[in-house]
C-alpha cells in the first residue's frame, strides 16, 4: 500500500475543529479523503496520544487509511523511532504507513557535515527497522533541494516513495522540484500541497489543474493541513478527486 488519492495531514487534534472521531470519518468519506496522516511526535515530544486510539479506530471502520508522521531532529533518532513504535501499537494494526518530515534540524550548517549524514542514516534505517508488512514510508521535506544543499538529501530519498512539499509553487517551480527530486533518487512523487495562501480558495482548483499539466500521472497528494481547510476547499478537493479518477 502507498498514499494514492488524496490525504489531510493532522497536526494537534481538537475536537472544535476536528469534530469527533465518528465526525471526522464522516467528512474524509463525504469529501473524497482517501487518508489522513495524524502527528505522533515532534523531535522528542510526544503528541495526539490520547487521540490516536480512537481517531483511528473511526477512520479505519468508515475505509480511510490512517497514517503516522512526525518532525525528527539530529540526535534524537532513536527517541523518535521509538514515538513512532508506541504510536504506532496505539493503533491496534490500523496504521499503514510512517510519514518522516525532516528539515533543519539535519542540515550539515546545523550539525557538523560527517554527523549530518549519519543521523539520516540512523534515522532513516529506525524507521526502516520498525516498519512490517503492513506499512508503507513516504518522505517528505523541503520542495527544492538544490536551495538546501547542505540536507543530506540522497539517505533520506532512497526509502519509500518521496513527498516534496510545493505550497504555493508556481508551475516553473513545481517542475524544478519534481525534477531536482528525481536527480537526488526519488522515484515516486507524491507531493505535500498547501490548504493555506495565495492559492487557496477559488485559486486552489485551478492550480491542481497547473499541477497535473506538469504531472499528468499524479498518484496523490497530502494537503497541509486539514485546519486550514474551509468548507470550499474540501468540495473542491472532492470534485478534483472525482476528476483525477481517484
Amino acid at each position: 500500500m502507498s498514499i494514492r488519492g488524496i490525504h489531510v495531514y493532522i497536526r494537534v487534534i481538537e475536537k472544535g475543529i476536528h469534530g469527533t472521531p465518528t465526525q471526522l470519518a464522516h467528512k474524509c468519506r463525504d469529501h473524497g479523503i482517501r487518508g489522513v496522516g495524524l502527528l505522533c511526535c515532534w523531535e522528542d515530544v510526544l503528541y495526539n496520544q490520547a487521540f490516536i486510539a480512537p481517531y483511528a479506530e473511526a477512520l479505519s471502520k468508515f475505509g480511510i487509511e490512517v497514517r503516522l508522521w512526525g518532525y525528527p531532529a539530529a540526535g534524537s533518532e532513536r527517541a523518535f523511532c521509538d514515538a513512532l513504535q508506541a504510536s504506532d501499537e496505539l493503533t491496534h494494526g490500523i496504521c499503514c504507513g510512517f510519514v518522516p518530515d525532516p528539515e533543519r534540524e539535519f542540515r550539515q550548517a546545523i550539525v557538523k557535515p560527517l554527523d549530518a549524514e549519519l543521523q539520516a542514516r540512523v534515522l532513516m534505517r529506525g524507521v526502516v527497522d520498525i516498519m512490517t508488512e503492513r506499512h508503507d514510508l513516504t518522505v517528505t521535506s523541503y520542495g527544492l533541494p538544490r536551495g538546501i544543499g547542505d540536507l543530506p538529501w540522497t539517505e533520506f530519498l532512497k526509502w519509500g516513495e518521496s513527498s516534496p512539499q510545493i505550497y504555493n509553487f508556481a508551475k516553473r517551480d513545481i517542475r524544478r522540484s519534481f525534477q531536482q527530486y528525481k536527480d537526488r533518487g526519488a522515484t515516486v512523487l507524491v507531493p505535500s500541497i498547501q490548504g493555506y495562501g495565495a492559492r487557496d480558495e477559488a485559486q486552489l482548483r485551478p492550480w491542481l489543474d497547473e499541477l497535473v499539466e506538469v504531472y499528468p500521472d499524479l498518484p496523490g497528494i497530502i494537503i497541509w493541513s486539514w485546519r486550514q481547510l474551509s468548507w470550499r476547499e474540501f468540495k473542491t478537493l472532492q470534485r478534483f478527486e472525482e476528476d483525477m479518477g481517484w
